[in-house]
């Protein structure tokens, strides 16, 4: 009997994860097949799925209204040191609406999970589609340790869905659904990366000589969890004597909106690993010293400081650092919204008068590429675990797929589309009508 029930369900590899989110009435229902879009440089990923509305309230309410969706794309931010935790700054950087019921459906543009939730929902299920703008900013949050924790500040992009007699009509707050998405970066990652590189020269101010010192790293381009091998040479040809050394990781959040009557522009400057350590110091006048270092990247061994900028987070997602932004930290070039560049600097605290000798490497922290089903091999270790071992043979392998196969638009399919394929479908949250309801 076991085996005959086994057999009359879909495999486990053969089943997709749905997230669905209810309105508090029960009246509207959303789908949406992932909750993470990622931007691949010439295109972003288009966010499709689908929705029922059947209204329960009274007709002159239900009738005649319509379902309409919106993207918003908003940057928030509070000053947490001030008293009243006003929001300093509240923006829309996008915004985006679109009437999903009554309307016409094409079909033809439609993904393959879109086709089969719409056989399963039948004439009451709708599909939607947006597409993401380029140039907008990943999904960011910023790390204010004084404001209220369920509140997370940054660049959210959130969907809302509301039944209302116009677009810009009254909604009832009874029909309307909320559900928060991310936009995450997938970087191209070159074969051959060059190892970043710094040199300095720190003279003396009242003495001949200096001190001279030049680093390296190991790669370019790090994910999250992989080890930094920071190395370091120190040649000590002056008068002065080097106590300690300082090696920390800084992280830049740079904050650029510009608006009709003032440009808000904040940079925030904060380190997520610093060691300082005297082994192997003094270096005195005449002697030369080679240091290895190596830290661990990860959300978990960070220092979590006032404005350290986090990768959005979403119910049942890890934890993380940012990734690094898709465009280099620039007053003129840097996009409006949140920009994140890192660097690994080491300071070298010297004696005397002259100042200390200090270097700095850019490197890139980078996401994991999107994961992709591999039907052959169900259990197979995902992409994550692969890329985190510090290989980029994960990446490379993805990249050769997309040259191999062509530059994916905004309107490829790129779902599964196996005939068999079934749905596993998950709350976003816990459904708010059983909360009303529950008395």
């Amino acid at each position: 009997m076991q085996a005959d029930a086994a057999a009359g369900q879909p495999a486990a590899e053969q089943q997709r994860r749905v997230f669905k989110k209810a309105s508090p009435s029960g009246d509207l229902m959303v789908y949406l097949p992932k909750r993470d879009f990622y931007d691949h440089g010439t295109h972003v990923d288009r966010i499709d799925g689908m929705l029922t509305y059947e209204p329960m309230l009274e007709p002159r309410f239900g009738l005649e209204r319509k379902v309409f969706a919106r993207l918003n794309v908003t940057i928030r931010y509070t000053d947490d040191a001030a008293d009243n935790k006003v929001p300093l700054l509240l923006k829309d950087l996008y915004v985006s609406t679109i009437c999903v019921a009554p309307a016409a459906q094409d079909r033809s543009k439609w993904t393959s999970v879109q086709k089969k939730l719409a056989a399963k929902l039948g004439d009451r299920g709708y599909a939607f589609s947006f597409v993401i703008p380029a140039g907008l900013p990943d999904a960011i949050s910023l790390f204010l340790p004084r404001v209220d924790p369920d509140i997370q500040h940054g660049c959210e992009y959130k969907l809302l869905f509301y039944a209302a007699d116009s677009e810009k009509g009254p909604m009832q707050k009874e029909s309307t659904v909320n559900l928060t998405i991310r936009k995450l970066s997938y970087q191209h990652i070159p074969q051959i990366i060059r190892k970043p590189f710094a040199h300095t020269e720190q003279k003396a101010m009242l003495s001949s000589g200096s001190v001279h010192a030049e680093a390296d790293l190991d790669k370019e381009v790090y994910f999250h969890g992989d080890d930094i091998v920071i190395n370091l040479n120190v040649n000590n040809q002056s008068t002065r004597t080097v106590k300690s050394i300082t090696v920390s990781i800084q992280q830049l959040a740079h904050m650029k909106i510009e608006g009709p009557n003032r440009t808000f522009n904040s940079t925030a400057k904060t380190y997520p690993a610093l060691l300082e350590t005297k082994t192997g110091c003094p270096i005195k006048p005449g002697m030369q010293s080679a240091f290895s270092y190596k830290m661990k990247f990860s959300f978990d061994e960070s220092r979590l400081e006032r404005n350290t900028a986090l990768a959005w987070h979403v119910r049942g997602a890890e934890k993380q650092l940012a990734a690094s932004s898709m465009l280099v930290l620039d007053k003129e070039r840097c996009p409006p919204g949140l920009c994140i560049t890192y660097a690994v600097k080491i300071k070298l605290i010297l004696t005397g008068m002259g100042g200390d000798a200090v270097l700095k490497m850019p490197f890139m922290l980078a996401n994991f590429p999107p994961p992709k089903k591999d039907k052959s091999s169900p259990t197979k270790a995902p992409v994550e675990k692969q890329a985190s071992a510090g290989t980029l043979s994960a990446i490379a392998a993805a990249e050769a797929d997309v040259k191999n196969n062509g530059v994916q638009l905004p309107f490829v399919d790129e779902e599964d589309d196996d005939d068999d394929l079934d749905f596993m479908f998950e709350e976003f949250v816990r459904s708010r009508a059983d909360k009303m309801f529950a008395n």
